[in-house]
């Protein structure tokens, strides 16, 4: 069992009781590459797919591409990659990753899949999310089909995931805070909003060692937002914030508050967030001597590398939408 959260939590919650009313819970999903197969939970691996189901394809004409490739718009339909495979068995007891989250009308088994292509109207990949019972999947395909192309093969952003395993952890996340300006620092005057400004305030000059904060200790391993904000490949918790302005809708486009279904960012392997003793994976280097950015399924999308998926809350047939940064 991995547990990586910080001491600094409890200090925090130790100074700020009232935080503990903005605490959502998160799932860490730690993907380390292996050899998953359809009958286990993966990022990027097999899907337990029926084999008389057609596999998802995207045909849309807006796939951003390299300069000077001249690769697009596509003479077929693009495969779409397998992203996550999550069986509710292997959930950790407890309540599940977000307010609301569940697995719809007795459903047991999450698939996530995308375009591993950006488009250039959202500079992100198209999303298609399944919610199954397994045990009526009869007869299974053998194996994901392969892709026909992806941003990789094109010069830009990967968004094909190598096959991981995942050793799920529960956390808790804290809600963002101050919004980053252009210069890289946090302007008090211009708060998120999810606290109240007072306490908002007070978390923008808090740091876990009592030493007095500076314009950098926001972003520090010393400040609020590398203790209290939950990195690396996760369900639930809170919406990240965006990094930019305007911030993108946290609604669905039929008005109902959105939830963060999926997170693909760094695992924080450089950061507060170690685990407390030894766990049985794999934690900071690969077979191959190489971590990818602490990106094992070794996705970038974005400038910054971090995509997160948004899902509506009142309907989970709704389409998901991806934002990157």
């Amino acid at each position: 069992m991995v547990d990586t959260t910080p001491p600094g939590h409890a200090v925090l919650l130790a100074q700020f009781p009232e935080l503990a009313d903005y605490a959502r819970p998160a799932l860490r999903l730690h993907p380390r590459r292996g050899h998953p197969s359809a009958a286990t939970s993966s990022v990027g691996g097999p899907l337990l797919w029926p084999v008389d189901e057609p596999w998802p394809t995207c045909d849309g004409s807006d796939h951003d591409v390299a300069d000077g490739s001249t690769a697009g718009p596509f003479d077929e339909p693009v495969v779409m990659a397998s992203v996550l495979q999550l069986y509710r068995r292997d959930l950790p007891a407890g309540i599940l990753p977000a307010p609301g989250w569940e697995f719809p009308d007795g459903t047991d088994l999450l698939q996530v899949l995308w375009c591993p292509n950006l488009h250039m109207d959202t500079y992100g990949p198209r999303v298609r999310v399944f919610w199954r019972i397994a045990a009526h999947v009869h007869t299974a395909r053998v194996a994901n089909p392969t892709l026909n192309t992806s941003s990789e093969n094109l010069g830009i952003d990967n968004l094909a995931p190598h096959p991981c395993v995942i050793h799920p952890e529960t956390v808790v996340d804290f809600p963002p805070i101050a919004r980053v300006q252009g210069d890289g620092c946090a302007d008090p005057e211009f708060l998120y909003g999810v606290l109240p400004a007072p306490l908002e305030q007070a978390c923008l000059a808090w740091t876990v060692d009592g030493a007095l904060p500076d314009e950098e200790s926001w972003n520090s391993d010393r400040g609020y937002r590398c203790q209290a904000r939950v990195p690396g490949w996760k369900l639930g918790g809170w919406i990240r914030d965006a990094g930019f302005y305007p911030e993108p809708s946290q609604y669905c486009d039929c008005g109902a508050p959105a939830f963060s279904l999926l997170d693909t960012t760094f695992e924080g392997l450089d950061g507060p967030w170690q685990p407390v003793a030894e766990p049985e994976i794999s934690w900071s280097d690969l077979d191959d001597g190489e971590w990818d950015g602490q990106r094992s399924p070794g996705i970038w999308g974005g400038r910054n590398g971090d995509l997160w998926l948004l899902a509506c809350s009142a309907d989970s047939s709704h389409t998901i939408r991806a934002q990157v940064e």
